[in-house]
């Protein structure tokens, strides 16, 4: 049977779990709440899925130029006349794993229709994603809602922080280049059953940051620290596709050294000589 991961419906139930209680709420305080769950969302993210949750039957009120609240709930939630969406929530709250899980997913199965046996078991998003990577299966991912949503074939090989964002790295099949998408922009993934095309090796690589980029640059969770002075900062990293690392050092024009391995710093030196070739650069 084919996975189905929905992560906008995962973070559409966290945030009816938040606003369910409350007599009012901001925008803010929805974005604060989802990052405390690992959640990295935009102010922009948020106005989408409350009116997601408006197709859905809520109905939300101004009470003023920056505070919400509920007007009116979708009401049965199934056949069983007690089954409204507080009640269910109210027994998720109290109910153990086994039951939360049956719980969550009377919850989604009503938010988006969708088969939700892999959803809600003892995984987190981080752990489903490196499961996707281990497989070495395509990917399907899906973008916006299902009256226009729109897919493509992905092939995945890294996951990666960047401040609060979290982005899947990878082939894009359709744009037949390595590519990179924000979490936030994708509805749902389904696993397929055809096997990855291409190789992806890990790859490490030491870096060295100068004058201002040394100062302003963020490790990522790939990263490891090996020196940090004033004015330089030495890293550890990994890197999957040679052409796409080279692209994301160049962003640092001559603030980004590549220090080990050699081989690698001589193949983007040749890889930045066919280019001065190519353009006929005066010297």
């Amino acid at each position: 049977m084919q996975n189905k991961f929905n992560l906008t419906s995962y973070n559409l139930f966290k945030l009816i779990k938040y606003i369910l209680p409350k007599k009012k709420f901001t925008i803010a305080e929805i974005v604060s709440f989802l990052d405390t769950e690992n959640i990295c969302v935009e102010y922009e993210t948020v106005y989408k899925y409350l009116r997601t949750l408006k197709r859905l039957g809520f109905e939300f009120e101004k009470v003023n130029s920056k505070s919400f609240k509920i007007k009116k709930l979708p009401f049965v939630f199934s056949d069983r006349e007690n089954e409204t969406l507080i009640n269910i929530l109210n027994k998720l709250s109290r109910s153990s794993l086994p039951k939360k899980t049956e719980l969550c997913e009377k919850l989604l199965l009503f938010l988006t229709g969708n088969n939700t046996e892999n959803l809600f078991q003892n995984e987190t998003t981080s752990q489903k994603l490196d499961k996707f990577i281990k497989d070495g299966l395509r990917l399907k991912l899906f973008f916006g809602s299902s009256n226009s949503e729109k897919e493509t074939l992905f092939e995945l090989y890294n996951v990666f922080s960047e401040g609060k964002n979290k982005y899947l790295q990878g082939y894009d099949i359709n744009k037949k280049e390595v590519v990179m998408y924000s979490i936030d922009d994708i509805s749902s993934i389904k696993q397929t059953p055809t096997k990855n095309k291409f190789s992806y090796e890990k790859e490490e690589a030491i870096l060295k940051f100068s004058s201002r980029v040394a100062k302003a640059y963020i490790p990522k969770e790939e990263d490891e620290i090996i020196e940090k002075t004033e004015d330089s900062l030495v890293i550890r990293t990994v890197y999957y596709d040679k052409v796409a690392f080279y692209k994301k050092i160049l962003r640092y024009t001559n603030n980004c050294e590549i220090i080990a391995p050699a081989a690698l710093k001589d193949a983007l030196g040749a890889y930045l000589s066919e280019l001065y070739q190519m353009y006929d650069c005066p010297k």
